[in-house]
């Protein structure tokens, strides 16, 4: 009996947990365009290239294997181009905007990493 409530858990919560995901992917991603000076239209003409191309995506997602690599490599492809058309900006504004996160987040953790070595570095030199 409980595989069942967490069947109809999941029924219910994987839609609203997939929707409040593309909202805080929306935000983070009209953010860096408007930090790259892309942002030439609303939030809401960013949720909705992030939606479409998300929900056009998806199906590849089914592909055994390779699906998911396929379909995140094509929707970074459909988000570019996108909110390229979509915002009336140049591409390399948009891909900026887009891999602007991912920059950030490589760049934060080679920085901790960095540092983290620095200190293993330090400490072997004291004893």
């Amino acid at each position: 009996m409980t595989g069942m409530g967490v069947s109809a858990g999941f029924i219910v919560l994987v839609p609203l947990f997939i929707v409040i995901g593309l909202f805080i992917g929306s935000a983070i991603v009209h953010v860096c365009l408007m930090i790259v000076g892309g942002a030439n239209q609303s939030f809401e003409t960013t949720f909705r290239v992030i939606a479409f191309s998300q929900g056009s995506t998806g199906p590849l997602q089914m592909i055994p294997v390779c699906g998911g690599l396929i379909a995140g490599v094509w929707a970074l492809v459909c988000n570019c181009i996108g909110l390229a058309r979509a915002h009336e900006t140049d591409t390399g504004r948009a891909v900026l905007a887009v891999f602007l996160p991912l920059i950030v987040c490589c760049g934060g953790v080679l920085l901790i990493a960095f540092m983290f070595g620095g200190l293993a570095a330090w400490s072997t030199s004291q004893h």
